[in-house]
């Protein structure tokens, strides 16, 4: 395998930035970052695009905070 080979395979499984649709809050739908969503505070509509898990604990922090807890 050449390292070319190797950059494009470990491209292809490195996880992507979640990217989604939110509401701001003077009302306009906009495709944005996770962090453009909460310093906006913007309410999250759906995920675009991407599968960064870090991205998704941040989004759920954001939309419900402490209402709930996994233990």
């Amino acid at each position: 395998m050449t390292l070319k080979e190797l950059e494009s395979r470990v491209d292809r499984i490195r996880s992507k930035h979640l990217v989604v649709l939110a509401r701001t809050p003077d009302g306009q739908e906009q495709v944005m970052t996770v962090r453009e969503c909460i310093e906006a505070n913007a309410d999250f509509i759906r995920v675009v695009s991407g599968n960064d898990l870090h991205d998704l604990d941040e989004l759920l922090d954001y939309e419900i905070g402490g209402v709930c807890a996994i233990n």
